[in-house]
């Protein structure tokens, strides 16, 4: 029987440990749970603020890429625009009487040609180009209205976008020259001719080309008369300007590659500076909460300290008995002039040169300031602090001041009581009767 309860008790007392083993793992187990938890849930955060960084520094690429896309369909709808306008006013000079006069001028005749055999755009080009342009713009304004979409455009898409907008760039300066030689050659034809016998500029134009084109068959037949000598130097020449050619186009094959690394560059600095940005301005944001709040505790201790100073001055003019309404004028004034008040503020009322917080003397005697007196802490009363007490003693016995001195001991603590009391009745009478003494003329203001 005894062995069986020993073995019972044994039973439940290991049952009772392995329990709380168990409920201590269970505890830890769960704290570190949660912390992990928690750890995966910031960097979750914090992922996510990198992608919306990356989606915006992206989105502002592509409209930027749109705006220049943009920029390059209306340049060349312009550019189609002035090529009409400028055909139409060739055409009209072939019949019209400006073109007679154009006509009269070898050197103006001879301009008039190259302008038509060398346009500067034609109108097939330009409606290519246009074409071009807007199929571009077509392409990278796939995303425009979906914020879901956040893509770049491919570098050859951007690259092309570049080199058609500048293609069309340098088509409007050419047209715009040609268009100033025009309006300078009109300008310039002759105005004192008659113009009925004269041809128009159509006939002198095809006058002109039918003598190029003799000129030209017998240019032909000359250059068969060559030597074949001569054409095996002109082959030659013609195979070093190949070699040259093929230079030149691997020359700007580089050159491309080039400029895709650096737009490829360019694009990541941008979106890396999109992102250093943003950090910065939540850094930013950070900083400026916490100077707010601790300009908001400094304001509270402020406003604290503010109102313990008028609790204080409230207190201390009940113990001073500063209540005018207390006391008539007539009272006070006779108490100022009362053989006491002046026995022991004679350092004070007395004339003098020397005022207290001033590093001059004055040039008339006159008695102590009651605001310098002020300004120097001497008329501040406190019971439990002496320093006031001494400050008023300091100019009653200041070397500098050339009036009446006291004969007090030079500090509050070396004075014995009688001397204390003196000084503390001295200070009453200043703060009570000061501007009474000083509307007697006892004191200066």
């Amino acid at each position: 029987m005894y062995q069986t309860t020993k073995k019972t008790r044994w039973t439940i007392a290991t049952t009772i440990v392995v329990l709380s083993t168990f409920l201590l793992c269970a505890r830890s187990f769960s704290q570190e749970t949660a912390e992990s938890t928690q750890k995966g849930s910031q960097q979750r955060e914090q992922l996510r603020y990198q992608k919306d960084d990356i989606e915006k520094g992206i989105e502002q690429l592509h409209n930027e890429i749109i705006s220049k896309a943009k920029l390059t369909k209306d340049s060349f709808v312009q550019l189609k625009a002035d090529t009409l306008a400028f055909s139409k006013r060739m055409d009209t000079l072939l019949d019209s009487d400006d073109g007679k006069r154009i006509a009269c001028d070898p050197e103006l005749l001879s301009t008039y040609n190259h302008l038509c055999n060398e346009p500067a755009i034609t109108e097939t080009d330009v409606a290519t180009y246009l074409d071009r342009s807007s199929a571009l713009l077509e392409r990278v304004k796939i995303a425009e209205g979906h914020s879901e979409a956040k893509y770049l455009p491919t570098k050859e898409t951007r690259y092309e976008i570049e080199n058609l907008y500048a293609w069309g760039n340098d088509r409007s300066k050419r047209l715009k020259s040609q268009r100033d030689t025009l309006e300078r050659i009109i300008e310039r034809a002759p105005r004192d001719i008659s113009l009925d016998t004269l041809p128009t500029l159509k006939k002198k134009l095809q006058e002109l080309n039918a003598q190029g084109s003799i000129m030209h068959g017998v240019a032909s037949n000359q250059a068969q008369l060559l030597t074949k000598e001569r054409v095996q130097e002109i082959l030659t020449h013609a195979y070093e300007l190949k070699e040259l050619e093929w230079a030149l186009a691997e020359q700007k094959r580089l050159l491309e590659e080039a400029r895709s690394e650096n737009l490829r560059k360019e694009t990541e600095m941008e979106i890396a500076l999109t992102q250093l940005n943003s950090e910065w301005q939540n850094k930013l944001a950070l900083a400026q909460n916490t100077f707010d709040e601790k300009m908001s505790e400094l304001k509270r201790q402020l406003q604290d300290a503010q109102m313990t100073r008028k609790e204080t001055e409230s207190r201390f003019q009940i113990d001073m008995g500063v209540r005018q309404d207390t006391m008539t004028v007539e009272q006070m004034e006779a108490e100022a002039k009362s053989l006491e008040v002046r026995r022991l503020l004679t350092p004070f009322i007395s004339k003098g040169c020397w005022q207290p917080c001033q590093s001059f003397h004055t040039s008339q005697p006159m008695p102590m300031s009651l605001n310098r007196m002020g300004a120097y802490q001497a008329l501040k009363y406190d019971k439990n602090d002496a320093k006031y007490l001494n400050y008023l003693l300091g100019l009653g016995i200041s070397p500098y001041n050339d009036r009446p001195h006291w004969t007090y001991p030079p500090h509050i603590n070396r004075c014995s009581p009688q001397q204390k009391a003196e000084i503390v009745a001295a200070q009453k009478y200043l703060i009570r009767l000061g501007p009474t003494m000083v509307r007697l003329g006892m004191l200066s203001e």
